[in-house]
């Protein structure tokens, strides 16, 4: 599938008192996911954004049983026209890190795209290690044309599984000889239990799921464990 769904949107505000409003209908375990504006230049105006985010966030869930279990900053924005690169500096990342780890009490998470090279992938490690992230997201979307040609979207599902993976395993390998203790979240077309043994075996101690829920239903889940737990046999 392709998306360009996420970045424009009502804001922070609608959505953390939309969440509040709904609170008592919240799952037990849920997240929030974080993205500063795409396009911006200016690393205080991004961090400032972040800062702000949070802190609403935070300010809105205050006293509610059922708050953020974690926050992911989403370091990667392939559904714009931006270098979904560009965000994912040493500089970027570290500012971004900090201000989240320091601003929210759940654990902060970072998402990160497929297309690293293995130097991006060891200094983005060090970063997260040193400012206290506890998992990495691996992958988000990848940039590509859209049929047709003109817009760029952010690619997901079965053809952004190969590259999803392999970031898994480098960032496993990454983490291993950083002495890291950081999490890995595998996410990029599990849409069957061998995809997820595979992910797993790369190092990935979790799964995020979208395009499966849109073709095998809402028990996509469900069907991959046990799947995975048959040996990886297609349901």
């Amino acid at each position: 599938m392709q998306n360009r769904v996420g970045l424009r949107n009502p804001g922070v505000r609608a959505a953390a008192s939309y969440l509040r409003t709904e609170a008592a209908r919240l799952p037990a375990t849920w997240g929030i996911s974080l993205a500063v504006s795409p396009g911006l230049d200016d690393i205080e105006q991004s961090v400032q954004e972040m800062d702000e985010a949070a802190t609403y966030f935070e300010g809105a869930f205050n006293g509610l049983e059922r708050r953020p279990s974690w926050y992911t900053l989403n370091l990667s924005c392939p559904n714009t026209e931006d270098d979904p690169s560009g965000y994912q500096t040493e500089s970027l990342a570290r500012r971004l890190s900090e201000v989240l780890v320091d601003r929210v009490s759940a654990p902060a998470w970072v998402k990160i795209g497929p297309d690293l090279s293995d130097e991006q992938l060891a200094v983005l490690v060090r970063v997260f290690a040193e400012t206290g992230v506890r998992a990495v997201v691996a992958t988000n979307t990848t940039a590509r044309p859209m049929p047709g040609g003109g817009a760029t979207a952010g690619l997901s599902g079965a053809p952004l599984r190969p590259l999803a993976l392999r970031a898994v395993e480098r960032l496993s390998v990454a983490t291993d000889e950083a002495g890291a203790r950081l999490d890995i979240v595998a996410c990029g077309g599990i849409l069957h239990g061998s995809d997820w043994l595979a992910f797993e075996a790369a190092g990935a101690r979790a799964a995020m799921l979208y395009s499966a829920l849109v073709f095998r239903g809402p028990l996509a889940g469900a069907l991959i464990l046990r799947e995975a737990a048959q040996g990886g046999r297609r349901a």
